[in-house]
């Protein structure tokens, strides 16, 4: 099952790809809308369907003496491409994540709010932050991909116990002591994947049989319970995977 950090680099990255479909000149945007069930729905920047394809006009302006490239008002945004192509296919944005190549504009993220997003991964930032505002005003979680998984925001923290039932306990209060809203936190219990608004939550059984998922974390800090049962194979690899 793909963690958290390889579905958003596939989910932006498929937003990037798209954004070459676009037909604008001055900016080509894609945008990928990812649902609570897992749909994909996609949109760029462009004319309504039937429309010429063309983005922009030509201006002409006193200063220089040249015309200047335009962007027509009849222009769909990616972000809400993606979600009028969302309510003409009968699919709800309810908690969906957007991702997108450059940050929304107040309009467009006035629609987010509207059509129920949650959480919106944008990829270059946007001349004016006030669309981005809105939505962290409004309890969206606004994140850029670019420092998503930078070392200084991702704390990844491992609690192992002998229940799903005791890592959940105390997952609230490993959360106080990271001092960032954006922490990976494995728990050694029976549950593979659970996802939450401001940080990611993943259950594990750290057994033997996962040692290879073990292989790929960097770990900044390992709890044990201490009525907690794990092989010395396992802890000499959780140990390993320990960030200097």
């Amino acid at each position: 099952m793909a963690n958290q950090k390889e579905l958003d680099d596939t989910y932006m990255g498929t937003a990037i790809l798209h954004s070459m479909l676009s037909k604008a000149v001055r900016a080509k945007v894609g945008a990928i809308l990812v649902t609570k069930q897992g749909v994909t729905l996609s949109g760029y920047n462009g004319t309504a369907i039937g429309r010429p394809n063309a983005c922009e006009e030509e201006k002409p302006q006193p200063f220089p003496n040249k015309p200047m490239l335009v962007t027509k008002p009849e222009v769909i945004h990616a972000e809400n491409n993606a979600i009028l192509k969302a309510a003409r296919e009968g699919v709800s944005c309810i908690d969906a994540t957007l991702y997108v190549t450059l940050a929304p504009c107040v309009h467009c993220s006035a629609m987010m709010l509207q059509a129920g997003i949650k959480r919106v991964v944008f990829l270059h930032k946007y001349r004016d932050d006030s669309g981005t505002e809105l939505l962290k005003e409004a309890g969206v979680l606004v994140q850029q991909y670019d420092k998503l998984y930078s070392k200084d925001q991702m704390k990844t923290i491992i609690y192992v116990a002998d229940s799903y039932a005791k890592a959940k306990s105390k997952f609230n209060s490993l959360v106080e002591h990271c001092q960032s809203n954006k922490i990976e936190v494995t728990f050694s219990s029976e549950r593979l994947t659970v996802e939450l608004t401001s940080v990611t939550c993943r259950f594990l059984s750290l057994s033997d049989n996962n040692n290879h998922i073990i292989k790929g974390m960097h770990i900044d800090k390992i709890v044990f319970d201490e009525s907690s049962t794990i092989s010395t194979n396992t802890k000499s690899l959780l140990n390993s995977r320990l960030r200097s």
